[in-house]
């Protein structure tokens, strides 16, 4: 058993194929949950009460990537990494015993554009198309009348193309807990966790430990329909690159996002758009970056999901 435990040890942290290479990250980080209640990037707070859902999202993220290149000590540029990308993401969630459910989710990065990090180094240029990292999800949920809480994990695995931004070429994890309220007109979710992975350094960006809070609700319009908005912010606890003779920036990522949705039997369709937001302070070498988002969060996001519960 020790053989076993050491072997799969070796595959997620050690894998040869992304020992000592570049720093890379996928180019999303608003990942779509394997199982929902109707908010877009908040894990559930309640029970799965049903045998299995699906689901799939399609969205479009507008400037994902944009990092400042460059040493330190030179003067930075900007790179547009990824300037475009159309995401599609397929999941499904089972219900194990009551409470506990275990779910996956498959990327795929249907269409990307952008300079890679070709021109700014040695790097080759964006690949058209690229998968990302799976990701396997395990929770428990706890019913109350009104409230209902659930821890949840989720491991995601090192299946995806890094080197395109598809993927973190590493294994690294999320922990926490959604707590929600709920009536028969609205519902309102919290939800808190931790993210555990190796930092990743990029120019004078690195996305390292994060401590991630989203807060959204949806509210019934009529028999069939919902207005739902949601936030989160997601402030990266590991310190940035500081240029010579400057200050190092302080990122927040951060995304608001409004959608509605359509409930019909077992279906639950919704349409979204969502902004970045600009939180944090920058370096004081970007000078020309004033009241830009992160560099790891799209100026503008658009999706489309759908889910089926069985």
């Amino acid at each position: 058993m020790r053989r076993w435990w050491a072997l799969l040890g070796w595959i997620l942290w050690a894998h040869p194929a992304f020992a000592d290479g570049p720093a890379y990250f996928s180019a999303n980080q608003f990942d779509l949950p394997a199982r929902g209640e109707g908010l877009l990037g908040l894990e559930p707070s309640r029970a799965l009460q049903d045998r299995l859902q699906t689901s799939g999202r399609v969205s479009y993220l507008l400037a994902p990537l944009n990092v400042k290149l460059g040493a330190p000590s030179d003067t930075p540029t900007r790179g547009a990494i990824v300037s475009d990308l159309f995401l599609v993401e397929a999941g499904a969630a089972v219900r194990v015993l009551r409470g506990l459910d275990v779910g996956a989710v498959l990327v795929w990065h249907a269409f990307q554009a952008g300079s890679g990090l070709s021109g700014v180094s040695s790097g080759a240029a964006l690949a058209p198309t690229a998968f990302g990292d799976a990701r396997l999800s395990l929770g428990y949920g706890f019913d109350f009348t009104n409230w209902s809480l659930r821890p949840f994990a989720i491991a995601h695995l090192p299946t995806g193309d890094a080197t395109n931004f598809a993927g973190e070429g590493s294994f690294h994890a999320e922990l926490g807990a959604a707590l929600g309220h709920f009536s028969s007109d609205y519902e309102l979710s919290l939800d808190v966790r931790g993210h555990f992975r190796e930092p990743k350094t990029l120019g004078l960006f690195t996305l390292g430990q994060q401590l991630r809070v989203a807060l959204g609700g949806r509210f019934r319009l009529g028999p069939l329909f919902w207005l739902g908005v949601e936030g989160y912010v997601a402030p990266i606890l590991d310190s940035q690159p500081a240029p010579e003779d400057g200050q190092a920036a302080s990122y927040i990522p951060s995304e608001l996002l409004a959608h509605g949705s359509l409930e019909v039997d077992r279906w639950l369709i919704t349409l979204g758009l969502g902004v970045g937001l600009p939180l944090g302070h920058l370096s004081s070498v970007n000078q020309d970056a004033g009241g830009q988002v992160a560099p790891s969060t799209p100026a503008m996001r658009s999706l489309l999901e759908v889910r089926y519960q069985l």
